[in-house]
């Protein structure tokens, strides 16, 4: 039978079966979703999301971009690896919708990594160690039985604002940074307050600075 994906549907497919991962190692970005047997439906949104690619763009995203592999007996997974397609059709997509899951901030992280990219961070001890805290909270190691560190969000969306701003940038992508940025001190000598995403506790900064601290070029924390 023909089978009809929907933005709402493949929004809700990634929330439940998606993956947003970022390879350190091999500086690559890649969107993925698979079920058992599942070779027509994986057809189908691959042909759903070729088709949304904008018209005059085609040579900008690579040929194929979008692919279907076999990963374990039974089960085939769709992946997308292509920069230029996740920049013209992944990421508009997805920003259009309504989230309702926590697989949200693995979206939101997966972002910000290609945003500190895009703006040349990873040249920079500083960037790669915040992106290796990033992509350090992701995915399986978000979840409360992982050992992985474990990071308050707060100050990590604050690191992130202060790494842009220092770039003259703010993430067009997550508005709530620009207000997370590094404020001046008060007259006061007291740090500015700062207006965190709503859903997240006030927070009122010193003047110390929030670092992420590697060890061996891997995330081990945060201080302050």
């Amino acid at each position: 039978h023909n089978i009809v994906i929907t933005e709402g549907w493949l929004l809700g497919f990634s929330e439940g079966d998606g993956t947003f991962h970022y390879i350190i190692s091999k500086e690559s970005f890649t969107y993925s979703v698979g079920k058992k047997n599942s070779e027509a439906l994986m057809i189908a949104i691959k042909n759903f999301l070729e088709s949304r690619v904008p018209e005059g763009s085609i040579n900008s995203v690579e040929r194929d971009a979008v692919k279907i592999y076999p990963s374990k007996p039974g089960v085939l997974q769709l992946i997308v690896r292509d920069l230029g397609f996740i920049e013209l059709v992944i990421i508009p997509l997805f920003d259009s919708l309504t989230w309702h899951t926590k697989k949200k901030l693995d979206y939101e992280d997966w972002k910000f990594i290609i945003e500190l990219r895009k703006n040349g961070h990873h040249y920079t001890e500083k960037g790669r160690c915040l992106i290796a805290c990033i992509a350090g909270q992701m995915n399986n190691n978000r979840l409360s039985t992982s050992d992985a560190p474990k990071v308050d969000r707060t100050l990590l969306l604050q690191e992130i604002a202060n790494l842009l701003l220092e770039s003259n940038y703010i993430s067009s992508l997550y508005p709530p940074l620009g207000r997370l940025a590094k404020r001046p001190l008060s007259p006061s000598g007291r740090g500015a307050t700062t207006y965190p995403p709503r859903g997240i506790r006030r927070l009122e900064t010193n003047t110390n600075i929030h670092i992420c601290i590697c060890f061996k070029g891997r995330f081990a924390g945060i201080a302050s």
